[in-house]
């Protein structure tokens, strides 16, 4: 294709026109839906720290190609490599549990057979307050007399386990811990 045709529609460096920030707003927008299918769905569904990592990233590279700041062949070449590697990497959380561990970290007991492990709390900056908020949200009380074990998730949410004193086990999720 003609460089100056290519120029003209898309602008060079940060001195663009609005309709050619328009344009690249289109081929980013496009773009941005082909790196998600390319970094995977988990990328925005388990919500854990190496999933934000790419969402942050991505925001900042594809906004400069954008406004102007960055050439926008390199934004998109750059754009690519990050979703890739977060693909690889996902693979690779997703079949071993050390890369799992070392990369989003484990999930972290804080509660169980009613005693708040202290040790726990201090590792997560959590205190006994935020786990009672979290037992307000689902079980509309403070009553700690059902919940077997609580956890803090990878993702920042807490899950209560009920005792099985009534022969069923149920699970509840909370929000972020943030």
């Amino acid at each position: 294709m003609d460089t100056n045709f290519l120029d003209t529609l898309f602008g060079h460096g940060e001195n663009i026109t609005i309709l050619q920030m328009l344009a690249r707003s289109v081929i980013i927008f496009l773009f941005a839906i082909v790196l998600l299918r390319i970094s995977g769905r988990r990328s925005f569904g388990l919500g854990t720290s190496f999933d934000n990592v790419i969402i942050i990233l991505l925001g900042a590279i594809l906004s400069r190609g954008i406004v102007g700041a960055s050439e926008l062949d390199l934004v998109l070449i750059s754009s690519t490599v990050i979703a890739v590697f977060h693909r690889l990497i996902g693979t690779l959380v997703a079949t071993s549990s050390v890369a799992s561990g070392w990369i989003e970290g484990d999930e972290i007991l804080l509660f169980e057979k009613g005693i708040f492990i202290a040790t726990s709390l201090r590792r997560a900056q959590l205190s006994k307050d935020h786990i009672f908020q979290a037992i307000r949200q689902y079980t509309m009380s403070n009553d700690l007399s059902d919940i077997d074990k609580i956890f803090l998730e990878k993702n920042g949410t807490f899950t209560l386990i009920k005792k099985m004193n009534t022969g069923t086990v149920g699970h509840k999720r909370t929000g972020s811990s943030n």
